[in-house]
């Protein structure tokens, strides 16, 4: 949630893929904060590349949001390609990587994956609740500030650059 709080609000447009439950949950959280469009496609299938193309050509979205490895049907979203189309103009990548990091290879900088979501309790192997966000310095620079106080991912960004933590840590 706090990815698409920061990057989406009243008068910023999101695109999402919703060819999966959790890719269309992303879709419709990115929809409480602005205008999403959301993409449907077979569950389980790739929505055609030529569609997100020029649905995002179209809508001139802030940001791009989609499950990368979407465990509820078994199938991989090409995230590669699809982040080539949403940087092609000029959106964001955001990807929800909770089920495909630990689990395959997911070279987040190397795919220009703005901003990447994963959780501690799938692939990772991990006790649930921990969750980790990667956002690189074109995610940062796209956030707004109307972000409240809790999870508000600016806000822990700038503390964790001073190694500090923007509440009282449960551990």
């Amino acid at each position: 949630g706090a990815g698409a709080r920061a990057l989406v609000k009243k008068g910023r447009k999101a695109v999402g893929l919703g060819n999966g439950r959790s890719g269309a949950r992303f879709c419709t959280l990115a929809g409480t904060y602005g205008e999403s469009t959301i993409l449907k496609g077979p569950w389980g299938q790739a929505v055609d590349l030529a569609q997100i193309e020029e649905t995002v050509r179209t809508v001139k979205p802030k940001a791009v949001f989609l499950t990368h490895n979407e465990s509820s049907v078994g199938f991989t979203n090409p995230l590669e390609k699809i982040a080539k189309i949403a940087h092609d103009h000029g959106a964001l990548i955001v990807s929800d990587c909770i089920t495909s990091v630990g689990g395959m290879d997911v070279p987040v900088d190397k795919w220009g994956i703005d901003l990447a979501i994963v959780g501690s309790q799938k692939c990772l192997g991990m006790p649930s609740g921990l969750v980790f966000v990667t956002a690189n310095e074109r995610a940062q620079a796209a956030m707004h500030k109307d972000n409240g106080y809790y999870l508000n991912l600016p806000r822990s960004i700038k503390k964790a650059a001073a190694n500090e933590t923007p509440v009282p840590p449960a551990i």
